[in-house]
């Protein structure tokens, strides 16, 4: 009898693996951009939310680094690294977090990021810890 080597759950930490990836990489994205347009005061989003800030390149940084560190931590949880999927799980449960005050200006975009955070953290919480040792 042949003996599977795929471990249980893998499909679920390569899906959570990719979305952080892919956040990280929006994340870094929009950094640069809000780094590189900071002259700019006020910012009309969607129909109903006005933003004005005025030091749009610390909201660059912020998300630049926080963006970063999702990036790698993606990489991590693909890679098995156990500090992955903490900061995977920490950093999709904050993004929920964040996120729910934008569901009055964008509420099918919301939503969807919201469910894909929640499966993140599933995949995470559910697979994301030590194999088993037979």
């Amino acid at each position: 009898m042949a003996t599977s080597s795929v471990r249980q759950g893998a499909g679920w930490l390569l899906f959570s693996g990719v979305m952080l990836v892919l956040a990280g990489i929006t994340g870094i994205l929009d950094g640069l951009w809000a780094i590189v347009n900071d002259d700019e005061q006020v910012r009309v989003i969607g129909d109903n939310v006005v933003l004005w800030d005025s030091n749009l390149a610390t909201w660059g940084w912020i998300y630049l680094i926080g963006g970063i560190i999702v990036f790698l931590a993606g990489f991590g949880v693909v890679g098995g690294a156990g500090w992955a999927r903490n900061v995977g799980i920490f950093v999709a449960a904050l993004w929920i977090v964040v996120r729910i005050p934008w569901v009055f200006a964008f509420p099918i975009a919301t939503l969807i990021g919201i469910f894909l955070a929640v499966l993140v953290i599933y995949g995470l919480a559910v697979y994301g810890g030590q194999e088993e040792r037979r």
